[in-house]
């Protein structure tokens, strides 16, 4: 699957800078994926889980509500909180 570059940053500096395949999350008006090629968009993202799909690897983190950037170069988060939910429960 082809990937792309994620970008999530904090408060306290970059918590997040690697190629993906593709980001799960809560957005402003419900659940979304984003995949490469994705369309640029941005919005309002809201605290709660948030899996991160890489190489037939999903790891689950947790969020706390944000921006959600998308653009044809890379996707980008800002966010007061990120963290791996390493229980992987929802």
């Amino acid at each position: 699957m082809k990937k792309f570059r994620l970008m999530i940053v904090t408060p306290t500096g970059k918590k997040f800078d690697d190629e993906v395949e593709q980001i799960s999350l809560m957005g402003e008006c419900g659940s979304l994926s984003v995949l490469a090629d994705h369309i640029p968009f941005v919005t309002n993202i809201k605290a709660g889980k948030f899996r991160i799909y890489s190489e037939n690897e999903v790891t689950h983190w947790q969020t706390a509500d944000g921006l959600l950037s998308v653009t044809d170069e890379n996707v980008r988060i800002i966010t007061s909180s990120f963290f791996e939910n390493e229980s992987g429960e929802d």
